[in-house]
């Protein structure tokens, strides 16, 4: 590899550090991100490093505030972020440990919000499940997840504001810039009643193939054929015998997806206020003319699911689709 004056390896010294890290191109706002140890790079996501973990936050905390922003656009007015662009970005004498500490809070929130998505290595549950505790049903338990939500944006909101205002005093720029960061500039989830019900019904399918249960976090099962699959570890809502869930748009089998749906609601939020949860769910998925919730949720999973699956998971489906002629 010495001879190649090609390649160009990533010295020893920097596998899997952290640091910060950026996307090449840049079509949108200049964001940095922490590169978690663990990780790597190359020249898509370019990254820094600083001798302790306190200057990568801390330096993560002045590449995101307004002034180093404004200064990235004045040395690089193109999509394509350089290293050089980052590294000529001049450095204030500011509060570094107040910096590392706002950005820490920072990530942590993000990460959070992240690892509430069933397609990250962080997920532990739906947040539904989270918010459930007292709650009697499944409306109200999304009500409390949209409180939340929001408190979390607006969390960030303020960690964001405060670095901003450390950093613009810094740099002797108050009568230039605002701390203020619009809220639609805020990337964390919001409650969005008809999305997250089709991550509910997607976490549900996850019970059912044993991917994921209610009485554990995390991940449970990532094999194929039942192979290895502990069934009891699925008390609360049993795992599928056989690994296939059919899905068809009218009731042919007991066990097909859209009652497992109704056992797993039954299951989470229990028999009081099944009725009224599948109403809830069938109006968010868009009930359609006299369709019962029954109908709503199987015509859903009959038509929408595996397309959303496929969404989720960027064409690369956990679940594999098996269709009977052209009527699916």
């Amino acid at each position: 590899y010495k001879k190649d004056k090609i390649a160009r390896l990533i010295p020893e010294y920097l596998w899997y550090r952290d640091g910060v890290t950026w996307s090449f191109i840049t079509t949108k706002d200049i964001g940095f991100r922490y590169l978690e140890p663990g990780g790597t790079f190359d020249v898509g996501g370019s990254s820094l490093f600083f001798e302790s973990e306190d200057l990568v936050y801390s330096m993560l905390a002045m590449l995101n505030s307004k002034p180093a922003t404004t200064i990235l656009k004045f040395l690089n007015p193109t999509i394509s972020l350089q290293v050089e662009n980052v590294r000529s970005v001049p450095v204030p004498v500011f509060d570094m440990n107040r910096a590392a500490t706002l950005a820490r809070s920072a990530v942590q929130l993000s990460k959070i919000d992240w690892d509430i998505d069933e397609a990250s290595r962080g997920f532990k549950e739906i947040f539904f499940l989270e918010c459930k505790n007292g709650a009697g049903s499944l409306g109200e338990t999304w009500v409390r997840w949209s409180i939340k939500a929001d408190e979390r944006v607006l969390a960030l909101k303020e960690l964001e504001e405060r670095i901003n205002e450390l950093l613009i005093d810094a740099y002797g720029l108050q009568s230039e810039l605002s701390p203020e960061v619009p809220e639609d500039q805020i990337t964390l989830s919001r409650a969005d009643r008809e999305k997250d019900c089709q991550r509910l019904i997607s976490y549900a399918i996850g019970c059912m193939m044993g991917r994921y249960s209610l009485d554990e976090p995390g991940l449970i099962y990532a094999n194929a054929g039942n192979i290895g699959l502990d069934v009891s570890r699925y008390k609360s809502f049993s795992a599928d015998t056989d690994g296939i869930v059919p899905i068809t748009d009218e009731l042919w089998f007991e066990d097909d997806a859209t009652n497992r749906v109704r056992e797993f609601l039954n299951a989470v939020w229990g028999p009081e206020t099944l009725d009224e949860n599948m109403a809830w769910l069938a109006e968010s998925l868009g009930t359609k003319g006299n369709e019962t919730p029954e109908e709503t949720i199987r015509r859903y999973l009959s038509t929408s699911f595996y397309k959303d699956h496929l969404q989720t998971y960027k064409k690369r489906p956990i679940y594999w689709h098996f269709s009977s002629g052209k009527q699916g």
